[in-house]
């Protein structure tokens, strides 16, 4: 049986992306890893500063293309992770048959706040994404270990 992971943000532009191939890296084939938007930026690629910091991990990469995250594809997954509880908030809102497939990405470290770098300064760019590795690392040591 596959694991489909879905992890979703506002754009997926910026942390999903770096969510899902942080995941890819470090979890078995048997899991189905992508990421999504409520609002993506169709046409853009990734951040240039998400695509720096997954290179510079050694973490290659593939096109990435943003897209809409839809009743099909949650229904698809086996869970959906959201970045932050706004992005929860309006999954559970639009998807609320669904909500029990929902879960914050952050879940077991709730004290690291997964906020939204687009409009910020490099170096807090940069925090943002080491949180989302040590969360990632987090799930996959712990949580998909089980």
């Amino acid at each position: 049986m596959q694991n489909h992971i879905i992890v979703v943000c506002f754009a997926n532009y910026c942390r999903s992306p770096v969510a899902e191939f942080l995941l890819r890296e470090q979890l078995p084939e048997n899991f189905l890893i992508e990421s999504a938007g409520l609002n993506p930026m169709i046409g853009k690629g990734m951040d240039q500063r998400s695509l720096h910091y997954l290179h510079k991990k050694g973490i290659k990469t593939s096109l990435h293309n943003p897209k809409r995250i839809t009743r099909d594809m949650i229904k698809r997954s086996s869970e959906v992770f959201a970045l932050d509880l706004s992005i929860l908030s309006q999954l559970n809102e639009k998807f609320p048959n669904l909500s029990y497939k929902f879960k914050l990405l952050n879940f077991q470290q709730p004290k690291s706040l997964l906020m939204d770098p687009f409009r910020m300064e490099n170096d807090d760019y940069f925090v943002i994404m080491k949180k989302i590795e040590d969360v990632c690392n987090k799930l996959v040591s712990s949580y998909f270990k089980n």
